[in-house]
C-alpha cells in the first residue's frame, strides 16, 4: 500500500485536486485538517493542550474559539510556534493509527494524505511520494480572501506563516500548477493519477 502526501501553498486548490482524484481513482483519503479539527472536539488530546497552553480560547460551552485562535496564530509566531510543536506530533500519529487501520481494512487501495504544512512539519519521510499544488500568490491571495472572507492583510498573514513555494517546489516529487483553468489542470490530474494509481472500475 503507497502513501502518497499532497500539499502546496494556502489557497491553491488542494481540496479540489484530492476530490477529483478519489472520484477517478481507487484511493483511500485521510485530511490532516480534519484530523486536527477531529483532537479539537471537547476531551480529546488537542481540546486537552488548548485548555493547558492558553485556555482563553475555550468558549462556555467547551468548544474551541477557532476564528479567534487561528487569528492569533497569524500575529503570534512565538504562539504559532509553540501549538505546531504540541499539536504537529498529536496529528502526526492519529494518520499513522488511521493509516494503520486502512493497511488491514482496505489493503488494495493506496492512500493519499492531505497535509497543508507538511514540509513545515518535516514529514517528508513519511511518504511514498509528494505532490504539491501551487498557483501564484495573486490568485492564492483572491481565493483565500474569498473563501474565509478576511482582508487582503489577513491574507498576506496567512501567506507568509508558510514556507515560499520555492522551498516547497524543491522538496517535492510532482507538481501541479493550478493556476491555469481547471480543465488544464485536470489534464495534469489525470495524466499524474494514471502514472501513480489505479483507475477506478
Amino acid at each position: 500500500m503507497k502513501v502518497t502526501g499532497l500539499t502546496g501553498i494556502i489557497g491553491s486548490g488542494k481540496s479540489s485536486v484530492a476530490a477529483f482524484w478519489l472520484a477517478t481513482f481507487r484511493l483511500s483519503f485521510i485530511n490532516a485538517d480534519l484530523v486536527g479539527r477531529e483532537l479539537l472536539a471537547p476531551g480529546r488530546s488537542g481540546w486537552e493542550k488548548i485548555n493547558h497552553l492558553c485556555k482563553h480560547f475555550i468558549l462556555k460551552d467547551q468548544q474551541i474559539d477557532r476564528i479567534a485562535l487561528r487569528q492569533a496564530l497569524f500575529h503570534d509566531k512565538t504562539l504559532r510556534r509553540r501549538l505546531d510543536q504540541t499539536f504537529h506530533p498529536l496529528i502526526r500519529d492519529e494518520i499513522r493509527r488511521q493509516i494503520a487501520i486502512l493497511a488491514v481494512t482496505r489493503p488494495e487501495t493506496d492512500v493519499l494524505v492531505e497535509v497543508p504544512l507538511l514540509h513545515e512539519a518535516g514529514w517528508e519521510n513519511d511518504f511514498s511520494e509528494i505532490i504539491l499544488v501551487y498557483v501564484d500568490s495573486r490568485q492564492g491571495l483572491a481565493r483565500i480572501m474569498a473563501r474565509d472572507g478576511i482582508s487582503r492583510q489577513e491574507a498576506e498573514k496567512a501567506m507568509r506563516a508558510q514556507w515560499p513555494v520555492t522551498d516547497k517546489i524543491m522538496r517535492s516529487d510532482h507538481v501541479i500548477d493550478n493556476s491555469l483553468s481547471w480543465p488544464a489542470t485536470v489534464l495534469q490530474l489525470s495524466s499524474l493519477g494514471r502514472l501513480l494509481w489505479r483507475e477506478k472500475t
